[in-house]
């Protein structure tokens, strides 16, 4: 199973002038609630200041700084800046520096928004594992560097372990062609391009384009468009896809930052 997400083909546009956040979110990949998976991407734009609040959520997310830059509790943002948080894991708050703060949220399991801290402590069930992992910043390979690879390369961003979760960066040379890492058993993954173009079924899709694979596709073929392709691949560990009991209500979605 294959979506892809790009601004161009964006599903919908949500503008957001609110108590906790001001800015907009562009839809790029939407999935009816239903069975596992149902991938969900979106580019959220934080206004310069704005500060959303520490929260939490029911899915596994990863989410990619694009563009801007702030800060994620203590840690400093800047594009590309890669954020991993389980399910139920506070992070925050989220702040966007003076030019604002643009970035993906990416989730292998649609999720119905954010739950704030601390006023939804008693909702997080005791005793879950959970865990965040903080990337970056990247440095964004230009066109004059990708030109100059002899070969594609691959760098380790979190290494793979038991639960299946991983990160990658891959770097292809102009008109070049690489194979994403090697897949174990995962919950899926998504294929971000933060620098030249990912060719996919005859198209370049450059910044900020998201390809999501289903964890039994085989490792994505990278194509590199005629600048070249840096791309993040990153990969969700296999519960990621567990179904969980109905423990909260369904609430309308907020910008599920």
């Amino acid at each position: 199973m294959e979506r892809i997400g790009i601004v161009e083909r964006k599903t919908r546009t949500r503008v957001f002038d609110e108590g906790n956040f001001r800015g907009y979110t562009e839809y790029l990949i939407e999935t009816e609630a239903g069975p596992r998976p149902a991938p969900q991407a979106f580019l959220v734009h934080q206004q310069p200041g704005w500060v959303l609040p520490t929260h939490f959520h029911l899915e596994e997310q990863f989410q990619v700084v694009t563009r801007g830059g702030g800060t994620l509790g203590a840690h400093a943002l800047d594009a590309v800046s890669i954020h991993y948080a389980s399910r139920e894991a506070g992070y925050g708050p989220l702040v966007a520096g003076p030019e604002g703060l643009d970035y993906l949220t990416l989730r292998t399991v649609t999720d119905p928004g954010a739950w704030y801290l601390p006023e939804s402590r008693e909702k997080m069930r005791k005793g879950l594992r959970k865990r965040q992992e903080s990337v970056g910043p990247i440095h964004v390979s230009t066109s004059a560097s990708l030109a100059g690879l002899a070969q594609p390369i691959t760098e380790v961003l979190i290494a793979s372990d038991a639960s299946g979760l991983a990160a990658w960066v891959v770097r292809v040379p102009p008109c070049g062609r690489a194979t994403a890492p090697a897949q174990r058993d995962s919950g899926g993954r998504y294929h971000v391009v933060v620098s030249g173009a990912l060719v996919a079924h005859g198209e370049a899709l450059g910044p900020p384009a998201c390809v999501w694979h289903s964890g039994d596709e085989a490792p994505m073929a990278l194509h590199a468009g005629a600048a070249g392709l840096e791309v993040l691949v990153l990969q969700y560990p296999a519960f990621a896809l567990d179904p969980e009991p109905q423990r909260m209500p369904r609430r309308t979605p907020g910008t599920g930052a």
